[in-house]
């Protein structure tokens, strides 16, 4: 009678946590949450140019300058790429007021090279890769009186905040030059698509 008696206690336990286990079953419920991204802008990318000067000396001479590019923000959030471009017009005579001498001497077109390309880095870490933006290339002629892309950055790349090393250029002087003081006229334009 004992061993019964001990039975129904265990039924009568188990159907007890059967219903309280029913009792807290959990109700899911769906929600949602949301967060906006706002573009913000393309800014930087000036050049500071460095004058070039040179002597003559009865053969060729060559003046080498470093010029430096300001930092690049791409905040947008667009991925559209973008470029700066340089245009600088022909080398002209000027007077000691800088301006253009009428008739004055010139130095041949496409006298001014790119010496050395601009370092890229990333001033932020979470930055679109360096790799995604591409330097002019060494020995490209820039008083072209066109723009010249110096810095490119494809599509979906150049997105966040970079630095640049210097632009390096030298300006070659032929053994017949005039010894005046030259000009360029330079343009630089940050471009809103590579």
């Amino acid at each position: 009678m004992k061993n019964k008696s001990l039975l129904s206690k265990a039924i009568a336990f188990s159907a007890a946590f059967t219903i309280a286990a029913t009792a807290f079953s959990t109700t899911s419920f769906a929600s949602t949450t949301s967060s906006s991204v706002t573009g913000g802008n393309l800014s930087g990318g000036n050049i500071t140019f460095e004058p070039l000067s040179a002597t003559l000396n009865g053969s060729q001479v060559s003046s080498l300058a470093n010029w430096s590019i300001t930092d690049i923000t791409d905040a947008r959030g667009t991925g559209a790429g973008w470029n700066i471009s340089l245009t600088l017009s022909q080398f002209k005579e000027v007077d000691g007021n800088g301006d253009y001498v009428s008739g004055g001497k010139e130095l041949a077109a496409n006298s001014l090279k790119v010496s050395t390309i601009p370092t890229i880095a990333q001033v932020d870490a979470t930055s679109s890769d360096v790799s995604t933006i591409t330097p002019v290339v060494a020995g490209t002629s820039l008083d072209t009186e066109s723009a010249i892309k110096i810095l490119t950055a494809q599509t979906d790349g150049g997105m966040g905040s970079y630095t640049f090393g210097n632009l390096g250029v030298e300006l070659t002087i032929p053994a017949n030059a005039y010894a005046k003081t030259y000009k360029t006229e330079a343009t630089v334009t940050l471009n809103t698509a590579p």
